[in-house]
């Protein structure tokens, strides 16, 4: 189970201290992690309310144990029946890996002797040495190609960068212009950048309304609420991020973050 050294400062417990105005019931929240570490698994179907507050030993605290979790959004309400804590599974995903690889075996276990070589390691007490082909002076495509191979290497010794200053302005004009041409022009950007940069901004569409309630509804409770205020304030900035001004490719982490900092900014507004 992964609790965040934030966690007694985020606005989410501090709302729940707030409804129940008592400091020690986030113990009760992190009594219910602790149940879906050891059931592996975040969705109960079956629970009922009475169930939920002996798990979480919620006692004689006001409001009930399922209202006040529904309504700080660490608990979800399922439907006919039951409860799912929120993300408890994003925030865990490591955790459930392990316990899956486990269900195959697991890692494979290490050799008694690591050091120790297999017989068909061993190195061959005469190993054959390759021999390099030797080549046919009977074939005239085998000498040329070796001709043109050493010719290659001349000339390209002979346009190094050493001795580039002292050729003629023309040429040294056309290396010059070849070489910027490899490395994608003046500005550094190579034309693998500016296909990519593309792609990009043409996989990215703009959500609806409808899209963007539906996403922050199953974030938190009352979440949705945020969802036109939202969009008016990307559609001001024209979907460009505020801290380096690139288009926005994820919306949804945009929505997110929007959503977290208005309920907080709420909360700390609250008397």
């Amino acid at each position: 189970m992964i609790v965040t050294p934030s966690f007694f400062d985020h606005w989410k417990t501090r709302l729940l201290v707030q409804i129940t105005k008592d400091e020690s019931t986030p113990l009760c929240l992190q009594r219910l992690w602790a149940y879906c570490q050891e059931c592996r698994r975040h969705e109960f179907h079956k629970m009922t309310s009475t169930q939920l507050d002996s798990i979480c030993h919620w006692g004689n605290r006001k409001p009930s144990c399922r209202a006040a979790l529904v309504k700080s959004g660490f608990v979800e309400q399922m439907k006919p029946t039951g409860f799912r804590v929120h993300q408890w599974d994003e925030y865990n995903s490591k955790l459930l890996a392990n316990w899956e690889n486990g269900k195959s075996g697991g890692r494979p276990p290490k050799s008694e002797n690591p050091h120790k070589t297999s017989e068909s390691q061993k190195p061959n007490d005469n190993p054959t040495v390759t021999q390099p082909k030797p080549i046919d002076q009977t074939r005239p495509d085998q000498i040329d190609k070796k001709d043109q191979t050493d010719q290659t290497g001349r000339q390209a010794a002979i346009v190094s960068p050493a001795t580039s200053d002292a050729l003629p302005p023309v040429i040294r004009a056309g290396l010059d212009s070849l070489k910027a041409s490899l490395v994608g022009g003046t500005d550094g950007r190579t034309d693998s950048d500016g296909i990519a940069s593309n792609k990009r901004s043409l996989t990215f569409t703009v959500p609806t309304l409808a899209q963007v309630r539906q996403f922050l509804s199953l974030q938190f409770h009352g979440a949705d609420q945020f969802a036109q205020p939202f969009l008016k304030a990307m559609q001001k900035s024209g979907w460009k991020s505020k801290k380096d001004g690139r288009q926005v490719q994820r919306w949804q982490d945009m929505a997110r973050a929007y959503a977290n900092a208005a309920a907080k900014n709420r909360l700390n507004q609250s008397p």
